[in-house]
């Protein structure tokens, strides 16, 4: 009797344990998000899911600039507004969205600027899961949101504090000068840059690894 209740006992052992290796195996790591799904997915996959949302995947001007996949849509209530989705030419990983919103004067631009950075900080900060900075890089004033990790979440791997960055800037329009009218005033552009930590370290060693 004592000897079936130790064999019980080890294989309940054994089957807890199995179940406890599959649920780590089944984990994955996090990820920041964008437009509500996780940029955990190449570049396919993430075309699927913008596309599903309502933007329009400009094919041309996708296929002159490889790495990155260019759409244009709604976003944050803002119509016509280009996203640049950049990706690991090897894992095909998306590492960087980058939100464009072309064409305004300085003031209006300064404008959804200060829109854009308050709509972040009510989302993240006010809830704890990022830090908030103003920094100046290059000359460029840029706002950073730092995102970090919810390591109290079951269904994630654990993994470093930080997922990624979104940063908040404005720049001049770079097809500004080609189509500018005489005297016109110079166009401006905000951008939304999303970063994520994971798919951005993996792109960066195989560049290396490219060059050596």
């Amino acid at each position: 009797m004592k000897k079936i209740l130790v064999i019980v006992c080890v294989a309940l052992l054994a089957v807890c344990a199995l179940s406890k290796e599959a649920a780590a195996q089944d984990k994955k790591p996090q990820h920041i998000s964008f437009a509500g799904f996780p940029v955990d997915r190449t570049n396919v996959q993430f075309k699927i899911n913008l596309m599903a949302r309502g933007f329009r995947w400009l094919e041309h001007i996708s296929s002159q600039t490889p790495g990155t996949d260019v759409f244009i849509g709604t976003f944050a209530g803002k119509g016509q507004t280009y996203i640049h989705s950049m990706y690991d030419s090897k894992s095909k990983a998306v590492y960087k969205i980058k939100v464009v919103f072309k064409g305004t004067s300085l003031d209006e631009a300064n404008k959804l600027k200060m829109e854009m950075r308050n709509r972040l900080y009510e989302k993240y900060v006010n809830t704890l899961s990022s830090k908030y900075e103003d920094d100046t890089h290059q000359g460029t004033q840029f706002y950073r949101f730092t995102l970090y990790r919810d390591n109290s979440d079951p269904q994630f791997a654990k993994g470093p504090e930080t997922l990624g960055y979104i940063l908040l800037y404005v720049v001049k329009d770079p097809t500004w000068e080609e189509f500018r009218e005489p005297g016109e005033e110079p166009s401006y552009n905000v951008i939304l840059e999303y970063i994520d930590f994971i798919h951005w370290d993996e792109h960066n060693r195989n560049l290396n690894s490219e060059q050596l």
